[in-house]
């Protein structure tokens, strides 16, 4: 598993046990969903479950319907067994399905413990600055707008 900018790139091997058949191939994954992805995914989700009562659906197929419209609007670039007739995934077998799925997650949260680990190391770096005064500190107060000069 890896990631180039804000893209997670990661193999899979899946046997799955009921076909006996491999699944093997690379997956390239969006590592930060856009509130326009959320929505989507959302809507995806409820459309799968059906208009009708989706709330009696089982929680298998809640647990499809939600790995399916996850992976939707996160794979940017997939192995040809994703491909599908009426829905990309929608043919493969849960256990395939939901390791793409846990995979697809576990790479995402790689990119934001990545992340906030840079993050820490600046602002370990602007401490150390600030201490040794090579960085002059502000106070908050002559930084921050008050409600009256906004």
């Amino acid at each position: 598993m890896r990631i180039e900018d804000n893209i997670g790139i990661y193999q899979i091997s899946v046997l799955d046990d009921e076909s006996n058949e491999s699944y093997v191939g690379e997956f390239r994954v969006k590592c930060i969903l856009s509130p326009l992805d959320l929505l989507a995914i959302d809507r995806d989700y409820r459309e799968l479950l059906g208009p009708v009562n989706p709330i009696m659906a089982s929680g298998d197929a809640n647990n499809i319907a939600f790995a399916l419209s996850q992976l939707k609007h996160r794979i940017l670039a997939y192995p040809p067994f994703w491909k599908g007739d009426s829905w990309d995934g929608g043919h493969l077998p849960k256990k395939v399905l939901y390791s793409i799925l846990d995979h697809s997650i576990e790479v995402q949260d790689k990119f934001k413990k990545d992340r906030q680990d840079e993050m820490a190391k600046i602002q370990a770096r602007l401490v150390k600055q600030v201490k040794t005064g090579k960085i002059k500190k502000k106070v908050a107060e002559e930084t921050e707008l008050t409600n009256e000069e906004e």
